[in-house]
């Protein structure tokens, strides 16, 4: 769960990493209650940008907060504490300037020779081979990520812990027989004064550009832990099932559906993508 903690934050609210004097600020510090989101990532020109250990991001009032050192230096600045003047001093690399080309000399032009011209046949150009068009397999893109995977909502958090394949339960369907499922297993706590409700029913996964609904394994095989309301500060751990998904599949864009109780129900989806090795 996101973990709340008491900072001392100077007048100027920066979110810096830097090493401040104690001594020097302690006058102008109040405490506040922020969120610890390691969760989240940073995508730079199309690329992840992973924090270095020991930083993280924080959240307040609705605000996201990131170390200084860590933006700068990913945007290729220089930053630096003065501790004596208590500046954050940020150097941007300058552009190299390149010289200008030096413009050729002319070179006076040949007298042509009476003799007959012969004129040389173009060499043949390869033919350039067609591009090969990458298969579309229907699978949504994502960053699909190795298990465990926690998303939020608010305050609900929900991890996907494990995907299972054929979990044979021995009970069988009055209209199909025995029918393997896979099983997807979670956790969900909530933080919030409102109940939620997980509607395992409507679970919907795409795993490598194939649908597979909870709907289609039938009643005899959804988890009853689901049928109560999460209160505050309640926890379950339970299982949703799906059809047998196949041994070799690699990606799995899984959706849950909560419904948050109130004065106007809300029926939000929370979406995981998981790199599956079931192997």
């Amino acid at each position: 769960m996101k973990e709340k903690m008491k900072y001392g934050v100077t007048g100027l609210a920066l979110g810096v990493a830097l090493t401040l004097s104690v001594t020097s600020i302690s006058a102008f510090t109040e405490m506040i209650n922020v969120y610890l989101r390691p969760d989240i990532q940073y995508v730079v020109d199309g690329e992840i940008r992973p924090m270095p250990s020991g930083y993280t991001t924080l959240v307040h009032e609705g605000r996201t907060y990131v170390p200084m050192r860590y933006m700068a230096q990913t945007l290729d600045a220089d930053v630096l504490w003065d501790e004596i003047t208590q500046r954050v001093i940020i150097t941007t690399p300058q552009p190299e300037v390149l010289p200008e080309p030096e413009e050729p000399e002319e070179e006076p032009a040949e007298e042509l020779e009476a003799e007959e011209e012969i004129e040389e046949e173009p060499a043949e150009e390869p033919a350039e081979e067609p591009e090969e068009e990458e298969e579309d397999t229907g699978q949504p893109a994502g960053n699909y990520r190795r298990l465990p995977v926690t998303q939020y909502h608010e305050d609900l958090e929900v991890t996907v812990n494990l995907v299972t394949l054929r979990d044979k339960d021995g009970r069988e369907s009055a209209s199909r027989g025995r029918v393997d499922t896979t099983r997807v297993y979670l956790r969900v706590e909530n933080e919030d004064r409102t109940p939620y409700e997980i509607r395992q029913g409507k679970t919907i996964a795409i795993v490598d550009g194939k649908e597979y609904k909870t709907a289609d394994v039938g009643f005899q095989h959804y988890d009853t832990k689901w049928y109560k309301h999460l209160q505050r500060d309640d926890v379950i751990e339970g299982y949703i099932s799906l059809p047998d998904i196949p041994e070799d599949a690699k990606e799995m864009r899984l959706t849950i559906f909560a419904e948050k109780h109130g004065v106007r129900p809300e029926l939000i989806e929370i979406e995981f993508d998981i790199a599956l090795d079931l192997k």
